[in-house]
C-alpha cells in the first residue's frame, strides 16, 4: 500500500498534465484553424502535388510521368486570376480527371488553351473530375462549387460510363441515390469540407481535419488510379479469366429517371446562374482497328467490383 500522504500529489500532478495537455490541444486547434480555409469544398486537397508513374503500368499511348498540382481552389488547372476572359468549369469522372496525364495535357486543359488562342485573351477550365464519379456526384460538386466559382461562363459535364457500369454491376436494378447534400455523400465526393466549429468529437476538430487533409492529399488521389496504372491491367487479366455473361437488363425505371433528373439538375442550376451548360457524351478519342481497343477502358463487372470477386463479366 502507498503511502496515503502522497495519493493528493499525485492525483494533482495528473490533474496538471491533464489541463496542460488540455491547454496545449486547445492552442494546436487554435493555431490550425488560423492557417486552414474553414470555408471551402474542394474536390481535391489545394496546394497537394501528385505524382504518377503511367510507364511502369503499360498504359497505351502514354509515356513518361505525370504530375498534376491542385490550385488554391482544390480544382485541377491553373490557377484563376481576375483578368481571365471566359470562365469554364468541367466535371466528370476519370474520363475528366485524366489522373495519368501531366498538367497542359488533359482535355479541359487543352480546352483552355484552344479557347485562349481562338478568342486571343486567357481563358481558365478548372478541372473538377474525379474517378468513379456518376450523375448524383455531379449534382454534389455543382451543388457546392456553382455559387463560391461565379460568375462561370459554362459548365461541361461529362458523364454517362460510370452509371453505365453501376447499372451493370447491380444488374439493372441499382440501389436509390443518397441524398446529394447528405453528410456521406458530402464527404464521399469532397477532399475538403467546412471546418465546423466543434471540439467534440475529435473527428470534427481541426486538428482531425487537417491530419485526414494531409493522407487525402497523399493517397486518395491515386486510391482509384494507382501510380503505376497496374489496376488497368489486373483488371483486365480478371475480367479476361472470368465468366462472360449476358444479361438481359431491364433498366429499372426509377435509375432511368433518377439518372435524367440529376442531368437535368446540373444544367438548370447552371443556367439559374447565366452560364451555358454542355453535355457531353464520352468521346471516340482514336481510330484503330485493334478490336480490344474500345474494351480497354470497360470493365463490366456483376455483382461486385472486381477485387471483391464478381461472378462475371458482360462485354461491350
Amino acid at each position: 500500500m502507498g503511502d496515503p500522504a502522497r495519493r493528493p500529489t499525485l492525483r494533482r500532478r495528473l490533474a496538471a498534465l491533464a489541463l496542460g495537455s488540455a491547454c496545449a490541444l486547445g492552442m494546436a486547434e487554435g493555431v490550425v484553424r488560423l492557417q486552414l480555409r474553414t470555408d471551402l469544398f474542394a474536390v481535391r486537397v489545394p496546394g497537394s502535388e501528385v505524382v504518377m508513374h503511367p510507364e511502369a503500368g503499360g498504359l497505351t499511348g502514354i509515356e513518361g510521368t505525370s504530375v498534376q498540382r491542385i490550385t488554391s481552389l482544390g480544382l485541377r488547372g491553373r490557377e484563376r486570376a481576375p483578368d481571365d476572359a471566359l470562365s469554364i468549369l468541367c466535371v466528370g469522372g476519370s474520363t475528366t480527371a485524366c489522373e495519368y496525364l501531366s498538367d497542359g495535357e488533359t482535355w479541359p486543359d487543352l480546352l483552355g488553351s484552344e479557347l485562349s488562342e481562338t478568342v486571343g485573351e486567357t481563358v481558365w477550365v478548372g478541372n473538377a473530375g474525379t474517378s468513379g464519379q456518376r450523375a448524383i456526384d455531379h449534382v454534389t460538386t455543382l451543388g457546392q462549387l456553382l455559387d463560391p466559382l461565379a460568375p462561370l461562363d459554362a459548365v461541361v459535364v461529362l458523364a454517362g460510363i460510370n452509371d453505365a457500369s453501376h447499372v451493370v454491376l447491380h444488374r439493372g436494378t441499382p440501389p436509390a441515390d443518397p441524398p446529394p447534400a447528405s453528410g456521406g455523400q458530402l464527404a464521399r465526393v469532397f477532399a475538403v469540407r467546412p471546418l465546423e466549429p466543434a471540439l467534440w468529437p475529435l473527428s470534427r476538430t481541426a486538428l482531425a481535419q487537417a491530419l485526414q487533409r494531409l493522407r487525402r492529399a497523399r493517397w486518395d488521389a491515386a486510391a482509384l488510379e494507382d501510380p503505376e496504372g497496374n489496376a488497368y491491367a489486373t483488371r483486365r487479366e480478371l475480367r479476361d479469366r472470368g465468366p462472360e455473361l449476358e444479361l438481359a437488363l431491364n433498366l429499372e425505371p426509377a435509375f432511368e429517371r433518377a439518372y435524367r433528373e440529376h442531368l437535368e439538375w446540373c444544367v438548370n442550376a447552371t443556367r439559374r446562374r447565366g452560364a451555358t451548360a454542355v453535355l457531353v457524351t464520352q468521346p471516340t478519342l482514336w481510330s484503330t482497328e485493334d478490336a480490344s481497343a474500345l474494351e480497354r477502358c470497360w470493365f463490366g463487372w456483376v455483382d461486385a467490383l472486381p477485387w471483391d470477386g464478381p461472378t462475371g463479366y458482360v462485354r461491350l
